[in-house]
């Protein structure tokens, strides 16, 4: 038979929803796995070892007459039973039982993909649990539309380029005066919804406000400098091995030996003049760049990394940089 089936606890009603060209081998398949604890979903061995195979019934939901049918029909019944969140599945999209899939060291966390979700943050629609003024929550929607793409990073767009938006662009975003803008992203991020990060950048700062992805987020994944920013709440809501995976990142960063894609400076101590690049890997770009310098000195310079970025944005922030050391009278040019 071809089909799909679930394994269901008749005690919780949770359930683990497969497909299979051959359903009853592969129910023997899982029972065999189970009684071993070698199962890939640990939250269904850990139920059927603590309530025991007795809990557990197999059911065929679905006959499917062709065989090119089943992931889609197996990913509807996830869907409807949101059996990755309320369940055994292991990922909520059908046939990637494997973590790996869901978490890339340089993107970071799975949150979705197209209309499939990972994993159920809260959404817009409870945000009203944190906020209580339906103004706030309509200034808020506002400054979700005008989120750098992939970054979450509020920003504003000017001359064909997108800059950090401060407090006087917010305030024109969302129709306020500066002192009750102030007084509004304060609110925000008091109640942990908006972060502020703070770039010091040849001693010039550059001031970021962030959106919380728990309620919204403009891209796929979850970077590991968004969780970064937003740790402290999203700790409550994140799977441990996902919290796990995320401090490895960090504390390789902190060794030096994780893999950065960005875009980087290097600065001259003597004359402040700077070279601003980018790169898929900057420690190996900055160290092609460190023995070229050597005949210079390379004790003569400083190295640093300045945003961590995708591939795909990597030309674009690379000339954004460029841009604004410009419009503080640095020179990006030949060291």
């Amino acid at each position: 038979m071809i089909g799909i089936y679930e394994i269901k606890n008749k005690i919780n009603n949770k359930v683990y929803i497969g497909s299979s060209n051959d359903i009853e081998r592969r129910f023997n398949e899982h029972k065999m796995k189970l009684n071993n604890k070698k199962h890939h979903s640990y939250k269904l061995q850990k139920d059927w070892d603590e309530f025991g195979e007795g809990a557990f019934i197999f059911n065929i939901i679905e006959l499917v007459d062709e065989e090119n049918l089943l992931k889609d029909r197996e990913q509807y019944y996830i869907d409807y039973f949101d059996s990755c969140n309320n369940g055994y599945n292991v990922s909520a999209i059908a046939d990637r039982p494997d973590k790996n899939y869901l978490f890339d060291k340089e993107k970071g966390y799975l949150f979705k993909n197209k209309s499939y979700y990972i994993q159920f943050f809260k959404t817009e629609d409870n945000i009203s649990d944190k906020v209580s003024d339906f103004a706030d929550i309509g200034r808020l929607h506002v400054l979700a539309e005008n989120t750098y793409a992939d970054t979450n990073m509020i920003a504003y767009y000017k001359n064909k380029k997108y800059y950090p938006a401060g407090i006087k662009e917010i305030s024109e975003m969302i129709r306020l005066c500066e002192r009750n803008t102030k007084d509004f992203v304060k609110r925000m991020i008091d109640l942990g919804i908006m972060a502020k990060a703070i770039v010091n950048f040849n001693e010039q700062i550059d001031v970021q406000y962030y959106l919380n992805p728990l309620y919204f987020l403009s891209s796929k994944y979850l970077s590991p400098g968004l969780y970064m920013l937003f740790r402290k709440q999203l700790d409550e809501y994140l799977p441990q091995w996902v919290i796990k995976k995320f401090n490895e990142c960090i504390n390789a960063a902190k060794k030096g030996w994780y893999y950065i894609m960005g875009v980087y400076m290097i600065k001259n101590k003597i004359n402040n003049k700077i070279y601003v690049g980018g790169s898929t890997d900057v420690q190996r770009r900055l160290k092609t760049h460190i023995n070229d310098l050597n005949k210079y000195g390379k004790n003569n310079f400083e190295f640093s990394v300045l945003e961590e970025c995708d591939n795909s944005l990597l030309a674009e922030r690379e000339e954004y940089w460029i841009n604004y050391t410009q419009a503080y009278s640095l020179f990006n040019e030949n060291l």
